[in-house]
């Protein structure tokens, strides 16, 4: 069943260290079968949505999301991640 994350960046700190991130991220997913859905600004509509640009990411299964996530290829990234960017992130099972 298809896994999804979909994460949203509040700030960025350093908008050249999340470039970095941006530009090798693909890679380290592609093994688990991670692909970008959608990756842009958003338009509100309803509500408090507190992030300035969401992505929804898809992956074949959770075990495929938790597997890339705890990677050696992105443990790096995911730092750098950390330390450049504001961001909430969750993963949900698709139907």
């Amino acid at each position: 069943m298809a896994a999804y994350i979909v994460a949203g960046v509040k700030s960025i700190a350093d908008q050249a260290k999340f470039e970095e991130y941006r530009a090798h991220v693909g890679a380290t997913m592609a093994p688990y079968g991670g692909k970008y859905l959608a990756a842009a600004p958003i338009d509100n509509k309803e509500g408090n949505w507190p992030a300035m640009v969401t992505a929804i990411i898809e992956f074949p299964s959770m075990d495929a999301i938790n597997q890339w996530y705890d990677s050696e290829g992105y443990r790096e990234l995911k730092q750098l991640r950390q330390r450049s960017a504001n961001l909430d992130m969750v993963f949900v099972e698709g139907f």
